[in-house]
């Protein structure tokens, strides 16, 4: 017929259904002149697999009677009468009669295709990790297999003796899931990167004391391993960078780590996870200048990684999650403003805000397909950032509840019989506040949706705020205060330029008349902590890096306010740090580390003299105005929130004379002194936690959740 033969030529039938199994028809058979949909569905009507064949021949009537209304009847060598009287159809109808033939043949001798029913998601299971009242967890990884859970938190010390430092003790802790003891297996001082061998047996914690290798089950001492060039310090993640880690065990052989290559661009290095020797260094590329790494996340599949990529630019700040190629360094947004991130076969999990979302994921084009849906709410996130969250192999789901904090903190005003509120509105404040003398102005750094931060600048009567220092690209933050509150200073980070921030110090007039003058260049001269003004306001007193002692130790130094230059106050063996002036512009007391704790000391700048005031380890201090009965004093208060005052005074002979110290039978809460400061009249003035806020004390896991999210999602597109 159209062909000159059948489909599948044979001299025995068995011979025919082999080939009809096996073999393709010869298409090249067919004139050149048949229109292309008779012969697609020749094509569909011999098909090996069952999805791409015709179902019965009543689908192949249809299609006929298509191609008939369409006009597209067959041109071959059979002769026009034969098309015209109608043969040349019906010799195409007994073609495809033979060839449903040969398709039922495949039906019926062809392996079947399983068809499997969908079977009901496993139920889901909700449980808790319950922690001490006075334990932070700061992150949670988790086994991949889902048999431990491993924190990084810290905990109050326990101080023994009279005297004593105020601190925290950081531990790595381990729970096995058919435990309920919470274990410590080892402890560090600090910040430091953790993370586990793909099996769950070890641990893997680099910090500035070095880097170390130990087994969890083990009573043997972490190895220490060698020290690799050009790491990148740990940090704090925060609750910016939820996830963040400085190293990832990315296999059984393999640590990688952040670091910087040769020409001081960002790298990461490969170190042999048995010998802590380095194996490669592969340069980073970003995409372009206005883009930042901000700390690896965990493995991505086979040869990528996870990272934090911030970007700053006109259009505000954001934080992404990137992709990195392990061959050639590439990085590559995957999804913008975001906490954290994992794939889960086609699906890719990440939070914004409080919420987890899930969306399909295309593996060779490597981009999202969706938007993503809502699957998971109430993560723990501090102010507007993004939540962190891990999910085992077995589909479980691990996380931190408790929901946005930190939106509503308050503004309290503390005379020492207790927190009032200020009268100003509830906000995402962090970071420091400063006052004038006298308490009647305030400033405040607050933070943006975005994650910048702003200075805000008011009174407290009338009670009101407004914002002075801002910008979509710059962050202000650490506001400080004239004694007249006619002045403000705060430091500024400009994170626009890859390989580093610049930090610089502005002044700005109370009223904003003005706009913000740099003082101090970071990138010139170092950085420097300010902390107040001069009593007049001409000057600022701050402490910088001292070169001559090396290490931490830090120097005081005064800048004038108009011209920007720096002198020298004070250099000590154990440093000089956190200077204030007092009132009367004739003392400054400033913390030194000479014995081993903060202690406090009142200098005399026109005789270099230093006093000093007490061995107590304070943690922050500032003066207090005298008047016609009492001199002036000092105040300060350590870790246990323990309040002193000790009277100060100049002799005739110009000696420091000081008083009695006195305890301070003050009421203040545990944890709002961390941003606070003081006015002249000795009220203290903080930053409390919202009445909404609190640390999670427990974290959530939920069982078979995977299971449960990618099944609605499945039944949400077959409907």
């Amino acid at each position: 017929m159209l062909a000159g033969g059948p489909p599948f030529p044979a001299e025995t039938p068995v011979d025919a259904i082999g080939k009809t199994l096996h073999k393709e028809p010869e298409w090249n058979a067919l004139p050149d002149s048949l229109p292309p949909r008779l012969r697609l569905l020749l094509e569909r009507c011999l098909a090996k697999s069952l999805s791409g064949r015709l179902c019965d021949i009543g689908d192949a009537r249809l299609e006929l009677t298509d191609l008939s209304d369409a006009g597209d009847v067959p041109s071959t060598s059979v002769s026009p009468e034969t098309v015209s009287s109608g043969s040349g159809w019906k010799m195409v109808s007994v073609l495809l009669f033979l060839t449903t033939l040969a398709s039922l043949a495949l039906l019926w001798f062809s392996p079947k295709e399983e068809v499997v029913a969908r079977s009901e998601p496993r139920p889901v299971v909700n449980r808790a990790i319950a922690f001490d009242d006075d334990l932070r967890v700061m992150h949670f990884i988790a086994a991949p297999d889902g048999s431990r859970v491993y924190l990084t938190a810290s905990k109050p010390a326990v101080n023994e003796g009279e005297v004593s430092t105020p601190k925290l003790d950081f531990h790595v802790y381990v729970r096995d899931r058919d435990d309920d003891v919470l274990r410590p297996i080892h402890q560090f001082m600090g910040v430091a990167d953790v993370d586990f061998s793909p099996d769950a047996e070890e641990f893997f914690i680099r910090y500035a004391q070095g880097a170390y290798r130990g087994r969890i089950d083990s009573e043997i001492d972490p190895v220490e391993m060698p020290r690799v060039p050009r790491l990148v310090s740990p940090s704090v993640g925060g609750s910016l960078f939820p996830a963040k880690k400085g190293s990832v065990w990315f296999d059984e052989a393999t640590i990688v780590s952040e670091g910087v290559d040769e020409e001081n661009r960002p790298a990461l290095i490969f170190i042999d996870a048995r010998t802590g020797l380095e194996k490669k260094r592969l340069a980073l590329d970003l995409g372009g200048d206005n883009f930042r790494r901000d700390g690896l996340i965990g493995r991505f599949d086979d040869g990528h990684l996870l990272m934090y990529l911030s970007r700053y630019g006109e259009d505000g700040f954001s934080v992404n999650i990137a992709t990195v190629s392990l061959e050639t360094g590439k990085v590559d947004v995957i999804v913008e403003r975001s906490g954290d991130c994992q794939l889960v076969g086609d699906h890719l999990f990440f939070t914004r805000g409080d919420t987890l979302y899930m969306a399909q994921w295309d593996p060779v084009a490597r981009t999202l397909l969706d938007a993503g849906r809502p699957v998971q709410e109430d993560l723990h996130v501090e102010y507007s950032n993004h939540a962190a969250f891990e999910i085992t192999d077995d589909g479980a789901l691990l996380y931190l509840p408790g929901g946005s904090q930190g939106g509503k903190r308050r503004l309290t005003m503390n005379d020492g019989s207790g927190p009032v509120p200020t009268g100003l509105p509830d906000g995402p404040y962090d970071n420091s506040l400063a006052v004038s003398s006298d308490g009647s102005r305030l400033s405040v750094t607050r933070l943006r949706k975005d994650g910048l931060w702003e200075v805000w600048a008011g009174t407290l009567e009338p009670a009101r705020l407004r914002r002075l220092l801002y910008a979509n690209d710059i962050d202000h933050f650490r506001p400080v205060m004239s004694a007249d509150g006619e002045r403000l200073a705060a430091s500024r980070i400009q994170n626009s330029v890859q390989g580093g921030v610049q930090v610089s110090v502005v002044v700005v007039p109370f009223d904003g008349s003005e706009p913000e003058r740099v003082v101090w260049d970071t990138e010139e001269r170092g950085n420097v902590n300010i902390r107040c003004f001069n009593p007049d306001g001409t000057k600022l007193l701050g402490d910088v890096a001292d070169p001559s002692r090396g290490g931490d130790v830090r120097k005081l130094i005064e800048i004038d306010v108009e011209t920007g230059a720096a002198t020298d106050l004070l250099s000590r063996l154990g440093g000089a740090y956190e200077g204030y002036w007092s009132p009367s512009e004739e003392l400054v007391a400033f913390l030194t580390s000479e014995a081993g704790v903060p202690e406090i000391h009142v200098l005399d700048p026109g005789s270099g003299r230093t006093t000093l005031v007490s061995t107590r380890p304070v943690r922050h201090h500032r003066w207090v105005a005298g008047d016609d009965e009492a001199p002036m004093s000092l105040v300060y208060w350590d870790e246990d929130l323990a309040f002193w005052r000790t009277p100060v005074e100049i002799g005739l002979d110009g000696a420091i004379v000081l008083g009695q110290e006195e305890s301070l039978p003050w009421v203040y809460d545990t944890g709002l002194l961390n941003m606070a400061t003081m006015d002249a009249r000795g009220r203290i003035y903080s930053i409390s936690p919202g009445l909404e806020d609190a640390d999670p004390g427990h974290l959530v896991v939920i069982e078979n959740w995977v299971d449960s999210v990618t099944s609605e999602s499945d039944s949400d597109q077959g409907g």
